[in-house]
């Protein structure tokens, strides 16, 4: 990721000099995405994170997102979230590093991961997000599946002391059946369906194929009715 850092200070010298105070916008290098952060720190930060968020998608040559996308810092986004990808819109909104310090529960699943690993983490979510977006889905919305791709390569991007409290919850030697992913546990208890999501995921014998699987709309954890 350094190797890219240059190329990006030389864009925010040329764009980012004139910028208002409210937002640095700068390009990520030639990786077709758009940033508009609060400082020009920040908004290098995101790039570098976009940067290594495309390489873990390549590892498994699952789809980048297309380009043109867009990310926005911003002080506060709706209930929970932390993070939010506009399905259709090409654009990115995630809390700036100090509001998410602020917001995030101590109860929440990621609580004592370090903030700059959480922000990271929250940044590489919403990709992934944005890039599952151009996959069918054969009902009205799939978001039991779109957050399972998500969490899933979430948490196993953090580092392995930080994500072993993942592994070890809930039991990482049961098997966690196929149908215990899916839209109700998802909205009755996110942190419940994160930690399924990612022990499923660990324990698939391929793990880029069943991706690849999920990206190319043969997989799906979701359903048609209620």
């Amino acid at each position: 990721m350094t190797g890219s850092r240059s190329h990006i200070a030389a864009v925010l010298a040329l764009i980012g000099a004139g910028a208002g105070a409210a937002a640095d916008e700068l390009a990520c290098g030639d990786l077709g995405v758009t940033v508009a952060a609060e400082t020009e720190a920040l908004g290098v930060q995101i790039c570098d994170h976009v940067e290594a968020a495309f390489a873990i998608l390549g590892a498994c040559d699952l789809p980048r997102p297309d380009p043109g996308l867009r990310i926005e810092t911003v002080s506060e986004l709706r209930a929970d979230c932390v993070g939010l990808f506009h399905c259709g819109e090409a654009l990115i909104e995630v809390l700036t590093p100090e509001q998410l310090a602020e917001k995030r529960s101590k109860t929440n699943l990621f609580a004592e991961i370090p903030l700059a690993e959480y922000f990271r983490s929250v940044v590489l979510h919403e990709v992934v997000h944005a890039a599952y977006d151009g996959t069918d889905c054969p009902y009205d919305d799939c978001p039991a599946t779109a957050e399972y791709l998500a969490y899933a390569l979430q948490i196993g991007a953090l580092s392995p002391e930080h994500r072993a409290p993942f592994e070890a919850g809930g039991g990482a030697e049961a098997q966690v059946p196929r149908d215990a992913i899916n839209a109700m546990v998802l909205f009755m208890a996110p942190d419940r369906f994160a930690m399924r999501a990612w022990q499923h995921y660990s324990q698939r014998e391929d793990p880029c194929g069943y991706l690849q699987g999920i990206f190319s709309g043969v997989t799906v954890f979701d359903h048609a009715g209620p």
